[in-house]
């Protein structure tokens, strides 16, 4: 019979599994409450039945509460909802014949332990089913699973592989069956390639007393001994010349059927183009103690890690490995390290002096996984290495610090600025491991010889940009970039070749006279006395020219609007992206907009926009507003290209609307009326159309800081939350750690690229 792991076995293999997946497992193993504990953090794998379960078995999986076989007659799944793992898999009764190796849905009348008469079990078969469909793995995981059942070393099963997935392969003419996990939810999908038709896919179920659709549209299966299965809305989309185009999807009950049967309904759709997934919501959680806390930026490496800095008075914030243990006992930096689940944390450690605060702006990592943070401090002894500058001077000063792989040393850590004020806001690190930073200066900033402005420029503040050597030794370059009034650096982006992007603001008077370039779409500010417009500038390599500077602003009905550059990002040819916010409605440069008027109308509020530049910034790719009837502003931007080579940005920012543009999103509404919400917002490039905007937030104050995204379009997002109820999903931390504001960290993404499948997602969960 099929009996998926019992806790014996589990414990047996427990070390190696350790190693593979970083469970947190005692070493002798034989805490097996802790270990029921730490397998329900784990993300879903898939084995292959090498001849330690029933041969009718030829993949399985089990989670907390359940177990499913996957068999040439459909899946079967072992249901005990609120039991852990291994109960859920240690009494799995069935009569039918392991020499035959076939496998029944139907209790044995032997007596059983209580666990297994709690036990559930339910056989989805799906109807007309190609009795020659090929059950196949997914993408390989490098873990495997050991059995050391009983005494004899013949009965033993070791080096078993663990799949991503399993696929019944041509389970009716063009369409495949996808299982697989996303986090702990067990999820599975419909595979329709173009041509084919989805109304083949009709599935019967067996061991539920009746099916139902609700009135939200998903399919509860209830189920004998109490309780309720249920499976989502179905919801599909297409992408038809860049545009995406949802569609109807939804279950249609078979009420001719002998046992309870179901299908699906879409509604007229293109069969030459594929249909995808709708983005979800596949990892959100808090992270904080019981102090103040704030995510400030968000990183990813090549391995798909998660790193999050911020800045926090907790005491008690979540720790492992870390570089500084103890709080340092004023408000201090935090940098924490996820796995690419971001269930697991591989390190997480305080950074700060003991005499002064010291607050976070920005993280950065390289290619070999070492993080670089800056922002600025007010303490005389932060923690410093090898540093280009040792001493503090002034009231604040500029700190750069970079972290080995493993987040328990430095690598070097330096202050910057010379006296008086000075701030970072933003880092980036190129292919050479040189970091460079964007910030302000009030005019004690060290500048380098061939800089392309070595003096201060006037006003109250200059932008400032600089480059440290990998060593974090020396400044290959270090500048101020302003004028005579106010000017300030808020977010910086590097080429492959190295070439610096940043943007910012700078205050408009009478005359003037921040560096710009010819032939830039506005060499000029276009608002009257104090008007505040964003800038963009890109330095060359060695920070001694502009390659193009540019002014970026509108007007309102004062003829003095307010532009601010929060977040830039360049792309693989040269293009850049900028968000931020901006009350213009008049002058504000519109091409291919997704919004092209103002959300609030002559008298709105601020909305935040989203443009994007050629590779000299002679003109537009796009620009936009984003926002609704109240406050919005943009503060991070992302770029990503995907495997065909169409280009998407992704923005992150806050909130106060009620009516912000959305689409297909995760979260249609905001949450906290009246408080900000996050929202996250995917364009594309070529179009400057909506692809995908969702709020994301609860009951209070949600603020952003940054968003990463991958190769595969997922975009990762930081902030703060003051929300008791801030979405949540397979969290690391699933509840406020107190002290009124938490960090989060949260990933929202698409289904992977199957190109030219049609997916119908189906979730399988409470």
């Amino acid at each position: 019979m099929f009996r998926p792991l019992t806790s014996r076995a589990i414990l047996l293999s427990c070390s190696l599994l350790s190693l593979c997946f970083a469970w947190s497992v005692p070493h002798n193993c034989q805490a097996a409450a802790r270990l029921e504990a730490d397998y329900g953090q784990l993300p879903l794998f898939f084995m292959e039945n090498r001849g330690q379960l029933n041969p009718a078995v030829h993949y399985y999986t089990q989670g907390s509460g359940f177990a499913l076989g996957f068999t040439s007659q459909g899946p079967i799944f072992s249901l005990n909802p609120g039991a852990g793992p291994s109960k859920a898999a240690e009494a799995y009764p069935t009569t039918g014949s392991d020499k035959k190796g076939s496998l029944e849905a139907r209790p044995s009348r032997l007596r059983q332990p209580e666990a297994a008469r709690r036990q559930v079990m339910v056989r989805m078969t799906p109807v007309g089913m190609n009795p020659k469909t090929a059950i196949v793995p997914g993408e390989l995981q490098a873990g495997k699973v050991n059995y050391f059942l009983g005494k004899d070393p013949k009965k033993w099963r070791t080096e078993i592989p663990t799949y991503q997935a399993v696929v019944y392969r041509e389970a009716y003419p063009g369409i495949d069956l996808k299982f697989y996990g996303t986090g702990r939810q067990l999820e599975y999908d419909i595979i329709v390639r173009p041509g084919a038709d989805f109304r083949q896919a009709r599935f019967q179920y067996s061991g539920v007393k009746s099916l139902r659709i609700t009135p939200a549209g998903d399919l509860a299966l209830k189920l004998p001994q109490g309780g309720v299965l249920v499976q989502k809305k179905p919801v599909v989309y297409q992408e038809i010349a860049g545009q995406r185009v949802a569609l109807e999807g939804k279950f249609r009950l078979d009420r001719q059927a002998a046992k309870p049967t179901f299908g699906f309904e879409v509604a007229a759709y293109n069969p030459n183009y594929p249909l995808v997934i709708d983005p979800v919501l596949l990892y959100s959680s808090y992270l904080g103690g019981s102090g103040f806390d704030a995510g400030k930026g968000i990183a990813l490496d090549a391995a798909g890690n998660i790193y999050v800095a911020g800045e926090t008075t907790s005491t008690d914030f979540p720790r492992l490995h870390p570089y500084q243990a103890d709080y340092p006992g004023w408000q201090c930096v935090f940098v924490t390290k996820f796995d690419p689940q971001g269930k697991t944390l591989i390190y997480s450690t305080y950074l700060g002096g003991t005499d002064g605060a010291a607050y976070c702006n920005g993280i950065a990592v390289d290619k070999n996984g070492s993080a670089y943070v800056t922002g600025y401090t007010y303490s005389t002894n932060f923690p410093t290495k090898v540093p280009y500058q040792a001493d503090h001077y002034g009231n604040q000063c500029i700190f750069v610090t970079k972290f080995n792989a493993q987040g328990n040393d430095l690598v070097y850590s330096t202050y910057l600025g010379l006296g008086g004020n000075n701030s970072a806001w933003g880092i980036a690190v190129d292919q050479d491991l040189n970091a460079y930073i964007a910030g302000q200066s009030d005019g004690d900033f060290p500048t380098t010889e061939d800089a392309y402005q070595p003096v201060y420029g006037g006003g109250d503040w200059d932008a400032v940009v600089a480059k440290f050597n990998a060593a974090g030794s020396d400044l290959m370059y270090a500048t101020f970039l302003g004028g005579e009034e106010i000017d300030r650096g808020g977010a910086i982006a590097v080429d492959n070749a190295g070439n610096a992007y940043v943007t910012g603001s700078t205050t408009v008077a009478a005359v003037n006279n921040f560096p710009t370039t010819p032939g830039v779409t506005q060499p000029n500010p276009i608002g009257s006395l104090y008007s505040v417009d964003a800038f963009v500038t890109k330095l060359n390599t060695g920070g001694s020219g502009l390659v193009y500077s540019t002014f970026l602003g509108g007007t309102n009905i004062y003829d003095a609007g307010t532009t601010y550059g929060r977040g830039i990002a360049v792309d693989a040819a040269g293009n850049a992206y900028v968000t931020g916010s901006t009350d213009a409605t008049s002058n504000f440069p519109i091409k291919n907009a997704a919004q092209p008027t103002p959300g609030g109308g002559t008298y709105q509020m601020t909305d935040a926009f989203v443009t994007a530049y050629n590779a000299t910034a002679s003109d537009y790719l796009f620009s936009t507003y984003l926002g609704g009837s109240s406050y919005d502003y943009g503060t991070s931007i992302a770029v990503f290209t995907n495997s065909g080579g169409r280009r998407y940005v992704q923005v992150i920012g806050d909130t106060r609307s009620i009516n912000f543009p959305t689409k297909e999103p995760i979260q249609a509404s905001n949450a906290g009326p009246g408080n900000y919400d996050i929202f996250v917002t995917k364009i594309d490039v070529a179009t400057g159309a909506l692809v995908f905007s969702t709020y994301l937030g609860g009951a209070g104050l949600e603020q952003s800081k940054g968003i990463v995204t991958d190769r595969r379009g997922t975009a990762y997002v930081s902030g703060n939350t003051q929300s008791a109820n801030f979405p949540t999903r397979n969290p690391y931390q699933a509840s406020s750690g107190g002290g009124g504001q938490d960090a989060f960290v949260a990933k929202i993404g698409n289904s992977p690229d199957l190109s030219g499948s049609v997916l119908l997602p189906l979730l399988l969960g409470d």
